[in-house]
Order: C-alpha cells, then sequence, then structure tokens
C-alpha cells in the first residue's frame, strides 16, 4: 500500500513539472513583441516614389548625372518618420547594393533610360529599412 502512494505521489510532481514548464513557455511566448509586416505597404511606397522620379525631367537627369544629394532632398518628405532610407544610383550593367547592412530591408529599383540630350541609362534604387 504505501509503495502505492510514493507511484502516486511521483506522478502528481511529474504532472506539477510538467505544468509549470508549459507556463513559463506560454508566459514567454506572449511576452514576444509582435511587429506588423510592412512590407507590401513600403513596396508600394517604393513604387510611387520610383514612378514620380521616373516621370519627373528634372529628377531623371539628376539620377543620369548621379547627383544623389537631390534625389535624396527629394524623399525627405515623401518617407515616413519611421523608416531609414538611403539610395543607390548605379550603372546598368553594375549591381546595385547597400554600402552597409541592415536587417529586414526593402529595396526596389526603376531603371532611367535617357533624356533628350543623352543616353546613359542608370539603375536607381531604393533601400528602406525601419528604425531602430
Amino acid at each position: 500500500m504505501i509503495k502505492n502512494k510514493k507511484a502516486w505521489v511521483k506522478i502528481v510532481e511529474a504532472f506539477i513539472a510538467i505544468t509549470l514548464i508549459f507556463a513559463v513557455f506560454i508566459t514567454l511566448y506572449t511576452r514576444q513583441v509582435y511587429r506588423a509586416d510592412i512590407s507590401e505597404e513600403v513596396y508600394s511606397l517604393q513604387k510611387a516614389i520610383l514612378g514620380q522620379i521616373s516621370n519627373n525631367e528634372d529628377l531623371r537627369i539628376n539620377v543620369l548625372n548621379k547627383n544623389n544629394e537631390s534625389i535624396l532632398n527629394f524623399l525627405e518628405d515623401k518617407i515616413p518618420p519611421s523608416l531609414d532610407y538611403t539610395i543607390r544610383i548605379c550603372e546598368l550593367n553594375e549591381v546595385c547594393s547597400m554600402d552597409f547592412y541592415q536587417t529586414e530591408v526593402y529595396a526596389s529599383e526603376t531603371v532611367i533610360s535617357s533624356t533628350l540630350q543623352e543616353y546613359s541609362p542608370k539603375v536607381i534604387k531604393i533601400f528602406m529599412w525601419r528604425k531602430a
């Protein structure tokens, strides 16, 4: 009879231990910070901005002349304050990547092919990521 009681006590102890472990896992899981997926919004914003750049003659000339500053000035009020960004203007056959690395970077690009005066296609690429 005493041996039977010890077995039941061991089973109850094991059950309590498993319950405590699951409680800790559930608590840790619910405390994780949920970050919403913003990829669709960022990509649509990038597409709209690149469309504006490709349709504006002054901005097209600045891209063809690799004038990053004027493009960055144009972008200042277009991009929400929760995002950081940078641009690269590259030759058509060049790999257009960031100079530094971030996590979860959203990138879009377009080709600006020419103006009426010159033919010198360039790729403009916008990189965006959440501010830390």
